[in-house]
């Protein structure tokens, strides 16, 4: 108690003498006040002190700071002077005086801190880890983060410390001074577009991927607070230092969490009425599909998605079908040029897979249900992943409890053609599927010709209208992707196919069965690209024939039995290359043709859509 009480009247002598030599006309009598306090009270908390000394501050010291921020004056002591005044801004904000910030006594010291950043002093005149922990408590307060925000203080700050100290505290500051969740009036969009324009244009000159945690912090917030529109933003610039920072920090061994700030600030960009971007070429496809799949691997694999009920907001439905068009353009692309896409799209294959496997006795919406099964069988068979048999069970399971659902039929048709394409691809699971008792397969022919005669899907389709399950998929989620993009993508695709065909052995059938479900299939996808369905007297025909077959009436199908039976192979005048029959298709290369035809039908284009190299 006694030495308390001797403590408290020291210090208050201490203080006393600081306000009575801060007042004297010689600057170094102020230098030493301002020291000795710093001295006396930095390792304590002390609420007068603090007050006393900020109000009391040297007036004549004050303006020297400034002064030597204004005109940059290297005199005598400057750099003495220069250490003082971080000193003073360390020992202003401290741990200690938390609690005392609220007043913004310490707020004109912010102002003359910001003004020596943007010096860029090269002459080190702070302890960066001393410096770095003032920051954080300056920035406790809302009204200095705006301060560091319209100054672009921490593009600032970045020039004056070593690459090494970079890393291990200027992502952390980012994130502190940029956590904005509301709008704030006094965030003015045309600083906040110098500052986005500065970081960017440093970065493109000085290529110094440890500002990148700024850049990205910055649009994230801009993002967040609904400004997009309000900022002038150079996307292609943007979409240049993006591209080029992701391709080299996206290593799955690397730890930057700014990365994963990207998927929502180009979800923004892409649906932004001023600062916009389309879809228009295969290399920005490729560009949104890597970043959004680190975005879905990594939420997959967070311990949450244990109870994640598949809701696909709006901005999640875009990115699916972004990944899944560079899906159906993957054999089109040159692999050699984007030689780390295969290797995100698996790792956000085995995201699904472990997901599938958490959630294989949870219910799920029809809708969300089919969403998923849609793009996890695609990832299997474009990558060229093996169905396991555990794999084959739970597609089995899930597939069933959609086929429940009338309007569900022809989307699992969709599904099962895909399957198929992998059996196809394993002899002998192929001589299996198609051997003699050939229960599912038909089972797949008589639901497929079921779903495009149905009654419902028929009046659906000619009133124009979409598949009731993609309506509003183009109007709402792909107007993003640019039209004329499109159906140069899916021709491109057709003619890999088409060349893939030419350059194939003619066709050895399996066995009769085989050969009889070719030629339907053939037919039912001939009927199905001119018209999108099959009208009452085709269905039953087909139907009757694939009966027939199952009950040995029949192991011979005559060509003018099958509707839309095409010529042979002949010469098109108005082609280099000869046209082939539908008939002359592989089973396998005919359900290639009808997932690419249903794709450009019902999910990226419209049902009037036509190939021509086949058709």
């Amino acid at each position: 108690m006694v030495q308390d009480d001797i403590n408290s009247e020291t210090n208050a002598i201490a203080l006393d003498e600081y306000i009575s030599k801060s007042q004297a006309g010689d600057l170094s009598t102020q230098i030493e006040a301002v020291r000795n306090v710093i001295s006396r009270f930095s390792k304590i908390s002390d609420a007068k002190a603090y007050h006393l000394f900020i109000d009391n501050f040297p007036k004549e010291l004050f303006d020297e700071f400034n002064s030597m921020t204004r005109n940059g004056t290297y005199g005598d002591s400057y750099l003495e002077k220069k250490k003082l005044f971080f000193d003073v801004f360390s020992f202003i904000f401290r741990n200690q005086n938390m609690k005392l910030l609220s007043d913004l006594k310490g707020q004109p010291f912010v102002v003359l801190l910001l003004k020596f950043f943007k010096q860029h002093d090269q002459c080190l005149a702070f302890d960066p880890e001393v410096i770095y922990d003032s920051i954080k408590v300056c920035a406790s307060q809302q009204s200095n983060r705006i301060l560091f925000i319209m100054e672009n203080g921490l593009f600032h700050y970045h020039s004056l410390i070593s690459k090494d100290e970079s890393p291990r505290y200027f992502h952390v500051l980012c994130k502190i001074i940029y956590k904005f969740k509301s709008l704030n009036q006094d965030l003015c969009p045309l600083e906040l577009s110098k500052s986005i324009n500065q970081t960017m244009t440093k970065l493109v000159s000085t290529k110094e991927d440890d500002l990148a945690p700024l850049l990205f912090t910055q649009l994230r917030m801009i993002h967040r607070l609904k400004l997009l529109d309000e900022i002038e933003l150079n996307v292609t610039k943007f979409y240049d230092i993006t591209n080029e920072i992701f391709s080299r920090k996206v290593d799955l061994n690397s730890n930057y969490s700014y990365i994963l700030y990207l998927p929502k600030i180009w979800s923004g960009i892409l649906n932004a009425s001023t600062n916009s971007i389309q879809i228009d070429t295969i290399e920005k496809l490729i560009f949104f599909a890597r970043i959004f799949s680190v975005n879905i691997s990594d939420k997959m694999d967070e311990s949450y998605w244990d109870r994640w009920d598949l809701n696909l907001t709006p901005n999640k439905l875009q990115r699916y079908y972004i990944i899944y068009l560079t899906f159906v353009a993957f054999p089109i692309i040159d692999h050699d040029v984007h030689p780390d896409l295969r290797i995100l799209l698996e790792r956000l294959h085995t995201s699904f897979r472990k997901f599938s496997k958490k959630n294989k006795f949870v219910r799920f919406s029809n809708k969300n249900l089919f969403q998923f099964l849609q793009y996890y069988i695609k990832s299997f068979i474009t990558l060229n992943i093996r169905i396991s048999l555990l794999d084959e069970i739970y597609l089995h399971d899930e597939l069933e409890k959609l086929l429940i659902e009338p309007s569900y039929k022809l989307l699992c048709c969709f599904l099962v053609s895909q399957i198929l394409i992998d059996i196809c691809d394993h002899p002998k699971l192929s001589e299996c599927y198609f051997a003699t008792g050939f229960g599912n397969a038909k089972r797949f022919l008589k639901t497929l010709i079921l779903s495009l005669s149905d009654d419902k899907y028929c009046k659906r389709i000619q009133q124009d209208q979409r598949l009731s399950f993609y309506q509003n998929l183009k109007s709402k989620h792909l107007l993003v992707i640019e039209k004329d993009f499109l159906n140069s993508l899916f021709s491109r695709c057709e003619a890999h196919i088409f060349d893939a065909c030419k350059a194939e052995l003619p066709e050895v059938y399996i066995n009769s069965a085989y050969k009889i479900f070719t030629q339907l299939l053939a037919s039912i996808i001939h009927s199905f690209h001119e018209s999108n369905i099959l009208d009452e007297n085709e269905a039953k025909n087909l139907d009757k024939l694939c009966d027939d077959f199952s009950k040995g009436k029949s192991t011979i199908i005559n060509s003018h039995d099958i509707p839309g039976a095409m010529l042979d192979s002949h010469p098109d005048s108005n082609s280099s290359s000869n046209k082939i029959s539908l008939h002359k298709l592989s089973f396998r290369d005919l359900l290639r043709l009808f997932v690419l035809i249903y794709e450009q039908k019902f999910i990226y284009g419209d049902e009037n859509s036509k190939f021509t190299f086949f058709f």
